[in-house]
């Protein structure tokens, strides 16, 4: 068995190969055969857990297993599952539980109508939370004069931005028919495109819920 450390160059050579971090903590593990990688090989982090698993033939990489995320009980968030060959691809959301919650089947790079509720990296408003801060205040002030006591609160509004940052399917969540609701809806549809969610790496079409707060100045 071919052992290395983290720092050292990969051996070409035949039989199972193993590489570790400077803790000591496996890394690497795999097999050669013919000087090429063969089969399934894994990747760990420092902990030990899983967060690569992909299969080689004849030194090309077929088909890789990704794991994203860890719940606090070591538990599996997200898997997404990549065949090289065919293009197909598999991504499965679990619980804390393990229960697969979203399974979505897709082939890369195609244009899919395919709408995530869970995703690696959320879509953001351009320039971060200071920015949106500024945008809604500005949204608020310019109509401070409308608003009754029934509008003071926080109204959810649920949308959708795409792949390349458009916003659609804008609606409040709560709070409806208040005229909070309604400058805030309006807010985002007339608002500038957000920065896209992403999920292993890819841009992708996905729900967002963003917070509109009015305090009310005599609490």
């Amino acid at each position: 068995m071919l052992e290395h450390f983290k720092d050292s160059s990969l051996q070409i050579g035949d039989g199972l190969f193993a590489s570790y971090y400077d803790n000591k903590a496996k890394e690497w593990e795999g097999n050669y055969s013919l000087g090429k990688q063969d089969g399934l090989w894994k990747k760990f982090d420092k902990h030990g857990r899983t967060i690569d698993s992909s299969i080689y033939h004849n030194g090309e990489k077929i088909m890789q297993a990704t794991f994203r995320y860890y719940f606090p009980n070591a538990g599996i968030e997200f898997l997404s599952i990549d065949s090289l060959k065919t293009g197909k691809a598999t991504e499965i959301v679990f619980d804390e539980n393990g229960k697969i919650v979203l399974r979505t089947n897709f082939k890369e790079n195609e244009d899919s109508d395919i709408v995530f509720t869970k995703v690696e990296i959320e879509a953001a408003f351009p320039g971060g939370p200071v920015s949106w801060q500024r945008y809604v205040t500005r949204a608020i002030q310019s109509q401070i004069d409308q608003f009754t006591k029934s509008d003071y609160g926080t109204c959810l509004v649920r949308f959708i931005v795409d792949k390349t940052g458009k916003v659609s399917d804008v609606e409040a969540a709560t709070m409806k028919g208040t005229k909070l609701a309604k400058i805030a809806v309006d807010a985002i549809k007339n608002g500038p495109n957000w920065i896209p969610a992403q999920v292993n790496g890819r841009y992708v079409r996905a729900y967002r819920i963003q917070p509109f707060t009015l305090l009310n100045p005599n609490e």
